[in-house]
């Protein structure tokens, strides 16, 4: 299954900028758009990125990309701003409440209002280009407002990114029913990944009720005592296992 990730902006144009870190929307975009991409592909789905890097791409090339690409949902990531600076909530807009692009934007803002614990705003209409110029059903999120203090400060780390593509990437597997091809969905493109499968396979740790490991979450004393038993209890079973082979030849 296809889907098209569009990270706004880029390059000259910065989106919108943040008053007290002067936090670019582009910059925050794409770090969420690459994690997602890295998530969606534990989940088997084959993503086509609009950008991966700070390059200006103007929104006809966005829709030409989409378009030629054909895929089931075209998902563009923004970042809000409002000169309210309370503003603080998550928004999804679509060219029509009809159809399958309200379906999926419902799917994909309560996981997002979960992990974050800001208000969901809802689903808008809107004539936005990328909505209006896509052939395949298109969702403009809006990841929160740049210009609210906490939210900046928020939205400034990579920790942060990863926690948002992940709530995406729930919603989106929800939407379309399907099952990660990993033990987790989160360890596609980590740099642990490969060690954290292998502990996980072999009993040694196991993953959060949500289905995720995590792995960039601290683990408590206790967390490192249990997997610390589990492998004494492994080497203990082959220690065991070889005497009493020795014993029966």
């Amino acid at each position: 299954m296809k889907l098209v990730v569009d990270p706004g902006h880029g390059g000259r144009d910065p989106g919108a900028v943040g008053p007290d870190l002067g936090l670019a929307e582009k910059t925050t975009v794409l770090d969420v758009g690459l994690a997602l991409r890295d998530f969606l592909a534990a989940y088997k789905f084959e993503v086509v990125m609009t950008r991966t890097d700070d390059t200006f791409v103007s929104l006809r090339r966005r829709v030409e990309t989409a378009n030629s690409a054909r895929p089931e949902l075209v998902l563009s990531l923004h970042v809000n701003s409002s000169e309210n600076r309370d503003a603080r909530y998550f928004s999804a807009h679509v060219f029509s409440r009809q159809g399958p692009a309200a379906h999926v934007a419902e799917a994909i803002l309560p996981p997002l209002a979960e992990v974050s614990g800001w208000p969901n705003g809802g689903i808008r209409v809107n004539n936005f280009y990328v909505l209006r110029e896509t052939v395949s059903p298109a969702v403009l999120l809006e990841l929160g407002f740049i210009s609210n203090r906490e939210q900046e400060m928020a939205l400034s780390r990579p920790d942060w990114h990863r926690q948002l593509a992940r709530a995406i990437a729930t919603g989106l597997a929800g939407y379309y029913q399907v099952e990660p091809a990993a033990p987790f969905p989160d360890i596609g493109g980590h740099w642990a990944g490969e060690a954290i499968a292998a502990v996980a396979k072999n009993g040694f740790m196991q993953g959060y009720p949500d289905g995720y490991f995590w792995p960039d979450k601290e683990a408590t004393r206790a967390e490192v005592a249990v997997a610390i038993y589990r492998l004494w209890q492994k080497v203990a079973d082959t220690e065991a296992g070889k005497g009493r082979a020795g014993e029966e030849s």
